[in-house]
């Protein structure tokens, strides 16, 4: 293990606070990670823990690299913003301008659209892992005539928001046509070494090696194997980084001296609805409040690593953490690190939403087939967010969730047993989710039984009425497999054939269970939608 800190004399002691969340990760036969704390510029913490490869036992320092995920996109913004201050391109014209391969029928989609998550536009990640599965080699130059088959966007663009990839990948393709140069070379001179991060860069690909670089590490049963995306990654998450350059990203944060003035009041203006609510995402960073204390931030995945990257400008503090292991979320350990930097200067957390066992089960929005559930975790009410788990916070006789993008998502458990419902109340809306619960599939198996085809992903889904795979998603290079589950109201009695279900996956994948809707016409089923957390309603017609 690799250890440097510097305690201030102020009092701020928090060395001993540190070392006792990373600690139990200092593994000699385990992934791990890095971080570092900056204060006022000063790096005052820094070290790596467990390994970077099990294969090779080299261990993690503060100078190895590591996969940012989606980290990136704070780049990628400021990146555009600069072309935009360059006056090479409006953020508020549409990205048609600049990629004319999108689909005609999609809705004009903004380039701050794109940057804010209102855009609407399905997640091409999202695509690829359902109808190639995780371990598919999808080119990367089938990305663009992916999202180019997608005929329209998840809501009016500008209305709502969800977090998806597929802006910042086209983000990526609009810096290099408006600046000439390729994404890397143009962060690279504007950005990386203005700021001296000389060891932040795009790999070329998944395969790519490069110095000092940690391997992704997927937890498995019998110990871990290499995570790889399932094609490269861009500006929506593809950069490496290490926490000592982005201890200078967060010093630079506090006191931006690339981009003017109004570029930087943009990059932390957050997304406003036309409901009236303002959200917290801006342009590639969240801005919110945490325990009464502002912070900026952005998070990162990629399968087998994540990071977290935090800035608290009233107290001077920058922390950034790489992790090179699924099973353990860079997020969760930044919050208890910020918290034991700040210690008594931040306001008492809110109670746990604890005693709340009864509202435990899944809901559904009969309008869109979307599909929530909430979870009993160590006694404490989560939501289940289907990769992890988030805790809900008491509010009088409703409950509050920490959501990316919005100041506060509240639910309100309303009626009991099979009658309950939740209301989900956000800044863009409310929607009601009613109960739902899990019945055995098999029953209903052979009157959906078939093959169904979607056009906007070239992928074909079978339903199979016996056997162990009961639902087998296959795409142009790949397939992924699944469980059904079905779904049914308790109270309004036994339905036919349950309209909601559950697909959860056979082998590895990035979330427990995804959700799928039947379109009947009559008594036959004629197509089928399938939800995932940031891909909705996506078609297959029965053939």
């Amino acid at each position: 293990m690799y250890r440097q800190c510097d305690d201030r004399s102020d009092g701020l002691s928090f060395a001993s606070a540190l070392d006792g969340i990373f600690d139990p990760l200092d593994s000699g036969s385990a992934p791990g990670g890095s971080v570092a704390v900056e204060i006022d510029g000063n790096v005052v913490y820094r070290r790596g823990f467990g390994l970077a490869s099990v294969a090779s036992g080299l261990a993690n320092t503060p100078g190895t690299r590591g996969r940012i995920g989606s980290t990136t996109k704070q780049f990628t913004c400021l990146a555009t913003m600069l072309l935009a201050e360059d006056g090479l391109l409006d953020v508020d014209a549409p990205l048609r301008r600049w990629i004319p391969e999108l689909h005609p029928e999609l809705p004009p989609v903004t380039v701050r659209q794109a940057m804010n998550h209102t855009a609407g536009l399905r997640c091409w990640v999202d695509l690829v892992m359902l109808t190639s599965g995780m371990s598919a080699n999808f080119p990367e130059s089938e990305v663009l005539p992916l999202i180019a088959r997608q005929r329209a966007t998840q809501f009016e663009p500008g209305s709502r928001f969800l977090y998806s990839n597929t802006g910042a990948r086209l983000l990526s393709l609009l810096i290099e046509r408006v600046s000439g140069k390729p994404y890397e070379a143009f962060l690279r001179e504007r950005i990386f070494a203005p700021l001296g991060m000389w060891d932040t860069c795009l790999p070329s690909s998944e395969y790519a090696m490069l110095p000092a670089l940690a391997c992704p590490h997927i937890a498995t049963g019998q110990g871990f194997r290499r995570g790889m995306m399932p094609s490269t990654v861009l500006g929506e998450g593809g950069l490496v980084s290490t926490v000592h350059d982005l201890m200078r990203w967060t010093a630079f944060l506090r006191r931006p001296h690339i981009g003017n003035a109004a570029t930087w009041r943009e990059m932390l203006e957050p997304a406003h609805f036309p409901q009236g609510g303002d959200g917290t995402y801006a342009l590639g960073l969240v801005d919110e409040r945490h325990r009464g204390t502002r912070v900026l931030y952005h998070a990162g995945a990629v399968l087998g690593a994540n990071s977290q990257m935090l800035v608290v400008p009233e107290h001077g503090i920058g922390l950034a953490i790489l992790v090179n292991r699924s099973d353990v979320s860079a997020t969760e350990l930044g919050w208890k690190a910020l918290d034991a930097l700040l210690g008594e200067k931040l306001t008492p957390a809110a109670p746990p939403a604890a005693g709340a066992t009864g509202a435990a089960g899944f809901y559904v929005h009969a309008g869109s087939g979307r599909t929530m559930a909430l979870e009993v975790i160590d006694g404490r009410l989560c939501f289940d967010q289907q990769s992890q788990y988030a805790p809900l916070a008491a509010d009088g006789d409703a409950f509050v969730l920490n959501q990316i993008g919005f100041k506060a998502t509240r639910l309100e458990v309303v009626g009991e047993g099979s009658d309950a419902a939740v209301l989900l109340e956000q800044a863009d809306g409310a929607l009601q989710f009613d109960r739902v619960n899990p019945a055995d599939s098999l029953p209903y198996l052979p009157r959906m039984g078939g093959r169904y085809f979607g056009t906007e992903t070239d992928t074909e889904v079978r339903i199979h009425a016996d056997g162990p795979v009961q639902c087998e998603i296959r795409g142009p290079y790949g397939r992924s497999l699944w469980r059904l589950e079905a779904l049914c109201a308790g109270s309004r009695g036994h339905e036919e054939l349950p309209g909601f279900w559950l697909l959860r996956p056979l082998g590895p994948a990035p979330v427990r269970w995804i959700a799928m809707r039947l379109l009947v016409r009559g008594t036959a089923v004629r197509a089928i939608e399938i939800n995932t957390p940031r891909t909705w309603a996506l078609h297959f017609d029965r053939i």
